[in-house]
């Protein structure tokens, strides 16, 4: 098992937001292997649940992961937002080492180019591979 802290969103408080990157040393989190069951967050020293599907007990409780539409990014949401000042340790238990998505070596300072089967926004993010490219 492995035991990552996520980057400290706590000087992201403000009273008002409610979602926040979730970032390790800056990259961010891989979708696929995070979620909200394999997360402890923590707001204030006080422990944070998930909130579950509709029909559940716990249903409305603290938080959702998820990825952002605009930005790619996963992210926190949280229900309510955290007061400024508030602190904030998330930690993400997995079974692989890595939770981030890096670039291969030499990709960060390249261009990336597309072409059939590869669709991208006009920020250059890639949004769908055809699986038949890959």
């Amino acid at each position: 098992m492995y035991v990552t802290s996520v980057d400290d969103i706590a000087p992201l408080f403000n009273g008002t937001l409610k979602n926040f990157p979730l970032t390790v040393n800056n990259i961010a989190v891989d979708p696929l292997k995070v979620n909200a069951q394999n997360m402890f967050v923590s707001l204030g020293g006080v422990m944070q649940i998930p909130i579950a599907q509709s029909g559940s007990a716990l249903a409305g409780l603290a938080y959702t992961f998820t990825t952002n539409a605009v930005t790619g990014v996963p992210e926190i949401t949280f229900a309510n937002p955290p007061a400024a000042g508030s602190t904030s340790n998330i930690r993400i238990i997995t079974s692989e080492e890595f939770v981030t998505c890096p670039l291969p070596e030499g990709f960060a300072d390249t261009s990336l180019n597309d072409g059939p089967g590869i669709e991208v926004n006009a920020a250059g993010q890639i949004l769908n591979i055809d699986q038949g490219t890959i």
